[in-house]
């Protein structure tokens, strides 16, 4: 047989690739060998979690709070872990200096009462008191807890005698120690902190004989939600950090299906009026209240209304004048109070019967207003028609034809001379529909005295000229507001 050139070649080819795979082989068996030995110890790695954040040097210089909102967050202070606190809302002392703003409190606890209606404050503790212990050494010993602890119980108490119906708030800090009942980083309290507000109120009315209608209500949890706090949010901005986020439970409470299809609901008998801290369903306060009394109410808390907003918009509204409750539920923090005064105590005093509605009007007049800088008189008392009711008992009530006037200075000038200036404002959460009521000056000096001219300036900036109605109403006149019947006697 003859033998072909290719043969040689692919012979050295075969060769080639025996050797190659011989190798491979003499590779791969030290490996066979290993795997049969016995394992060796493994140690698994650790990872240590360290905090992402913590407070910059900026956070106590007072030019890093310049915008309106980082203002609400004077001083960032450190806490245990990553809590953060505000000195200023958490820490300090809140003072009520305006001894008027009690005499005004009074004043609407009994004209709430001759309706019919009593009212409950809920005075948010501090969230220093109620986390003191998330409080560090360092930033306890800075600040007078002690006196703080005795200025809130003494806000309570003296809401207490002038008459308004005050649960313990302050026994918060000293149930269920190690719980917590805020968030980490956040100026609201939690879902827990929530539900121990309305276990204390219910506890505190239960026996005050209200007979609520009842209605059944079952709270559960829902789900899990999270949420970055305000204070991080302000933490963040200073320093530029970037704080994690916390999580809670969200609950739902629903009130069970009934058989009685054709049957009556029965009208809530309690009204709600306050803050986010009320308002937001993430903290379900009013669904652990329906729950805890066992009994429907009506909602007018929002984020946004301070200490004034919600009763404001509240006592005004056709709700509250047509069909006042027994019983309505006012809940504000207790930083709060401190910004409260007797000019805005003038505004909401009133309301409770309405202003000048079905009131006799002792003068009346339409105006139209710009924004030129200048007072413009919407009143005069004078001529052969004087009014000589002292102004103590006087209300003025202005209706504005757009409904985004939002604030206002009063010019009231009386018959010996004096005259003040009275500024008025509703934030951009309150929706007066461009309504404001004022009572005139009660303080010792003006409340004998007649009023003489009432002068205006609009001071919220509007693109074309703004018409208001203004009328002057005593007090004294009894008008015809509705009248609660049932209710416990105060």
């Amino acid at each position: 047989m003859v033998a072909s050139k290719y043969d040689n070649v692919g012979g050295r080819w075969a060769s080639r690739l025996a050797s190659v795979a011989l190798s491979c082989v003499l590779s791969v068996l030290p490996a066979v060998a290993s795997a049969q030995e016995p394992e060796a110890d493994i140690t698994a790695p650790v990872y240590v979690a360290k905090d992402c954040c913590t407070l910059c040097p900026k956070a106590s210089d007072p030019d890093s709070y310049a915008t309106t909102f980082l203002k609400d967050y004077l001083y960032l202070v450190q806490g245990e872990g990553q809590w953060l606190f505000r000195t200023e809302a958490e820490l300090n002392i809140t003072a009520q200096k305006d001894e008027l703003v009690w005499d005004d409190l009074e004043r609407m606890v009994k004209d709430l009462n001759a309706r019919g209606t009593q009212i409950l404050v809920y005075l948010s503790a501090p969230r220093a008191v109620v986390q003191v212990q998330r409080l560090t050494p360092e930033v306890r010993a800075r600040f007078d807890y002690d006196g703080l602890l005795k200025n809130y119980q003494g806000y309570l108490e003296h809401l207490r005698k002038v008459g308004f119906i005050v649960p313990p708030a302050d026994r918060f800090a000293s149930v269920k120690k190690g719980e917590d009942f805020h968030f980490q980083r956040d100026a609201h309290w939690n879902p827990s902190g929530a539900k121990r507000a309305a276990e204390l109120i219910a506890e505190y009315i239960k026996p005050l004989n209200f007979n609520f209608p009842p209605k059944t209500f079952v709270t559960k949890e829902s789900s899990v939600i999270t949420r970055r706090g305000t204070i991080a949010f302000a933490a963040d901005v200073i320093c530029g950090s970037r704080y994690p986020t916390e999580s809670s439970i969200f609950y739902e409470t629903t009130a069970p299906a009934t058989d009685d299809l054709f049957g009556d609901e029965p009208v809530p008998e309690i009204a709600l009026v306050g803050t986010s801290f009320s308002g937001s369903a993430e903290y379900h306060f009013m669904g652990f209240l329906r729950a805890a009394l066992q009994t429907d109410m009506l909602q007018n808390s929002f984020a946004g209304a301070g200490f004034d907003g919600s009763i404001t918009q509240y006592l005004a509204s056709p709700a509250f004048q047509k069909a006042p409750p027994k019983l309505i539920v006012w809940e504000f923090p207790y930083q709060f109070f401190g910004r409260a005064d007797h000019a805005t105590m003038r505004r909401i005093v009133p309301l409770v019967n309405n202003g000048c509605v079905n009131r006799k009007a002792l003068i009346s007049n339409e105006v139209e207003l710009t924004n030129d800088g200048d007072y413009k008189e919407i009143l005069f008392n004078g001529g052969s028609n004087f009014i000589t009711e002292k102004s103590k008992n006087l209300i003025v009530d202005m209706q504005f034809s757009d409904p985004n006037v939002r604030e206002i200075s009063s010019e009231i000038w009386y018959l010996d001379g004096r005259h003040e200036l009275i500024r008025s404002r509703y934030n951009q959460f309150t929706n007066m529909e461009g309504r404001f009521v004022m009572e005139l000056n009660r303080a010792p000096e003006y409340a004998d005295q007649p009023v003489v001219d009432y002068r205006l300036q609009v001071l919220t900036t509007l693109g074309k000229p703004v018409k208001v109605k203004a009328t002057m109403c005593s007090a004294l006149e009894p008008g015809n507001a509705v009248v609660k019947s049932g209710a416990p006697a105060p």
